[in-house]
Parts: structure tokens; C-alpha cells; sequence
């Protein structure tokens, strides 16, 4: 019959170990809190796990990383995204991810996500011949010098 230890016996062989361990434990904390990396170092390491990802056909994760903007600081990365679709597989990905560049740096990092306001202007449909001439005309001046000297008309 197997006797198993009491909680109380288990703290006290654990204090008798001596104090040594979790002094050494503090110490190995405190250098990796203190062990920063170098953003260009970063960037290498993301692109290589986008690299990665392609040579392993994970075309999603392959356009999420590759390239990608980013801000650091202190062991937190946000990544610069244009759209919720890439936002939530951020969110897919994110566990493999932090899993690498712990592997990699020794560090855990913390991942985070920003939306990128779109640069995109709306452009002006052009729907009537009166607003393709009008866009044209803008463009080409010559062309409405063309339409008065052959009497063209917009509407038919």
C-alpha cells in the first residue's frame, strides 16, 4: 500500500532544499526580463517565420507576416493590420507565433493589433456620358476643341 505525502511534508522537503534554487530562479528571471531585443532582429525573426509558413503551404499565415508593419516596445508587438479579416487570423495564429519568438529569444512577448485607417479615396463613378465626357475633358483638353470642330453632341 503506497502512503502518499502530506502537503505539509511536501513544503518542509522543499524549504530544507535550501533557498539556493529560488535565489538562482530569481536570478535567471532577472536576466531574462533584462534581455531586450533589437527590432531589426525582430523583423528578421517574423519574416522567417512567414518564410516558414510558405515553405509549409500556410498561405494565410504567409501574407499575414510577411512584410508586415510593426511597433515594439518592451516585449510588445502590434502589428499594423488593414482589416478585421487579418485582425481575427492574427488572433488564429497568435498562439504559434508567440511560440516561436519564445523559442527563438527566450523572451515572452505579448502580440497586439492596430487598424490602419485606409488611404483609399473614393473614386467617382462614372455612370452618364455627361460625366465620362466631363472626366475625359479634364484629362485630355484637346478633346473638347475635337467636339466643336466636328459639332459633336454628348447625347444622342
Amino acid at each position: 500500500m503506497t502512503v502518499l505525502p502530506s502537503l505539509q511534508n511536501i513544503k518542509v522537503e522543499r524549504l530544507q532544499k535550501g533557498a539556493d534554487e529560488s535565489h538562482n530562479y530569481n536570478i535567471n528571471e532577472e536576466q531574462t526580463i533584462a534581455k531586450k531585443v533589437a527590432i531589426e532582429e525582430l523583423k528578421d525573426a517574423i519574416q522567417a517565420y512567414a518564410n516558414q509558413a510558405k515553405a509549409h503551404d500556410r498561405m494565410f499565415e504567409f501574407v499575414l507576416f510577411n512584410e508586415r508593419e510593426i511597433r515594439y516596445s518592451d516585449q510588445s508587438i502590434v502589428f499594423l493590420l488593414q482589416n478585421e479579416v487579418q485582425q481575427a487570423q492574427l488572433n488564429d495564429y497568435k498562439g504559434q507565433f508567440v511560440n516561436y519568438l519564445k523559442a527563438k529569444f527566450e523572451i515572452n512577448f505579448t502580440i497586439g493589433s492596430e487598424m490602419l485607417e485606409s488611404t483609399l479615396e473614393s473614386k467617382k463613378l462614372l455612370y452618364t456620358p455627361t460625366d465620362k465626357y466631363k472626366f475625359l475633358a479634364e484629362k485630355y483638353p484637346v478633346l473638347e476643341e475635337l467636339k466643336k470642330r466636328l459639332g459633336l453632341e454628348l447625347e444622342f
